[in-house]
């Protein structure tokens, strides 16, 4: 198991069961779930209001596969993983599209200079 991550790596899961979940959770809200990948290999994990599970603690496959899909579900536009993972595109299909691809490189190239004319406002 694998875990991977997004641009997007902070969840705050409500969950009830798999069918009936929203990432709409807040930290001090009781049984909300926080989640936030690590690494491949580890996931910091607990629930509001509940013991913090022991160091370590590998979850059952079925679990797993549930929080690749809401890391995924979380995700604003990219998904990150050390290994091909044919799940994710279950989850969240892959999207080619050059309009969006030269917009998002546009807005990159007038970062600093945007940036710059914001922080002027503030003199």
């Amino acid at each position: 198991m694998s875990w991977v991550t997004s641009d997007n790596p902070v969840i705050q899961l409500n969950c009830n069961d798999y069918n009936d979940y929203n990432l709409s959770g807040a930290w001090g809200t009781k049984g909300t779930y926080l989640i936030l990948p690590l690494s491949p290999k580890h996931l910091l994990y607990t629930q509001v209001g509940k013991k913090v599970p022991l160091k370590g603690t590998k979850l059952p496959l079925h679990q797993f596969k549930f929080l690749q899909k809401i890391i995924a579900e979380n995700a604003h536009r990219t998904i990150f993983a050390d290994q091909e993972n044919i799940e994710i595109n279950k989850f969240r299909k892959r999207e080619v599209n050059l309009e969006k691809y030269n917009h998002e490189r546009q807005e990159w190239d007038n970062w600093h200079k945007a940036q710059t004319i914001a922080e002027l406002d503030f003199a």
